[in-house]
């Protein structure tokens, strides 16, 4: 698939690729012409931006490494199902929905996710080099520290003919690379739980360096569980609860992942802070926080 009508071209492709986990698992093969923007899907889940993404690109003898937020890689960003569609209906209500939906889903984080209900889908927005020659061109994304492969390698058809890079639109005119960055994950760490018994309910502190940045926490499944939080009023400690949305024990941890955002250095979680409890309110011991 080319991209050459903006960037709803790029969004339609990404709910392509979400729509079943084969499609998440194995990139789908593209045709364009040199020169062209073309939108491909990394996978789930997958922990890269511009800024430790390279790619590497190769026709036959011909080869182009585009370095960490080299302006050819337009994006890298991740596309999420609409919370009302029928994958995330049918899996929290265990429905068919028509279309198999809690199968489906339930598949997905069988073989995909690891039981991680965060259905991130992530994208690449590159441009192809103005000299690829015609053929099978192989892109490979990976870390640009550890070389680790992001995803599958990704088969292009380049065709005969001049392409041009795709003018995504912005608001009143092009989209300038700032709005395409902003689109992408900012520097986050992720709070995750772990014990021998599922808690009903959780609370913990976490520290950071006063005036270092300002919190912000996010909930990846706000259908799922209830995330409050608060900072203190000199900063510096960051207090959060997390209930459960709808009022039903959770069964697997994953449940209660949650990430912190905001750029504030000396993160970190105070152990003695980790408050666990059942349904009928009585504490729940041996729980612990990990931060990634």
């Amino acid at each position: 698939m080319r991209l050459t009508t903006g960037l709803m071209a790029g969004l339609v492709i990404a709910a392509i690729a979400t729509a079943s986990g084969c499609a998440g698992v194995n990139t789908f093969s593209s045709s364009a012409r040199a020169g062209d923007t073309v939108a491909l899907s990394l996978g789930w889940n997958q922990p890269i931006t511009r800024d430790n993404l390279r790619v590497d690109i190769t026709s036959g003898s011909a080869s182009y490494t585009y370095a960490p937020n080299d302006p050819n890689v337009r994006m890298v960003a991740n596309f999420y199902p609409d919370p009302a569609s029928r994958l995330i209906v049918g899996r929290e209500t265990n429905q068919s929905l028509g279309v198999n939906a809690s199968a489906q889903a339930q598949n997905l984080e069988t073989t995909v996710t690891g039981n991680d209900k965060d259905y991130a889908q992530t994208m690449l927005l590159v441009d192809l080099p103005a000299t690829l020659p015609t053929g099978t061109a192989t892109i490979k994304a990976m870390s640009a520290t550890t070389l680790a492969p992001i995803g599958p390698d990704i088969a292009v058809t380049i065709i005969d003919g001049g392409g041009s890079p795709a003018t995504l639109a912005g608001t009143g005119g092009p989209a300038t690379p700032e709005m395409l960055g902003a689109l992408e994950r900012s520097a986050f760490k992720t709070v995750s739980f772990s014990g021998s018994v599922i808690s009903y309910a959780l609370q913990l502190d976490l520290t950071y360096t006063p005036a270092s940045g300002t919190p912000w926490v996010v909930n990846p499944r706000g259908d799922l569980k209830n995330v409050s939080w608060t900072v203190d009023g000199t900063g510096g400690r960051l207090k959060i609860i997390l209930l459960p949305a709808n009022q039903v024990n959770p069964t697997q941890w994953s449940v209660f992942k949650l990430l912190v955002a905001g750029d504030m250095s000396g993160l970190a979680i105070d152990q003695g802070s980790v408050k666990a409890f059942d349904a009928s309110g009585n504490p729940v011991t041996g729980i612990t926080a990990q931060l990634n």
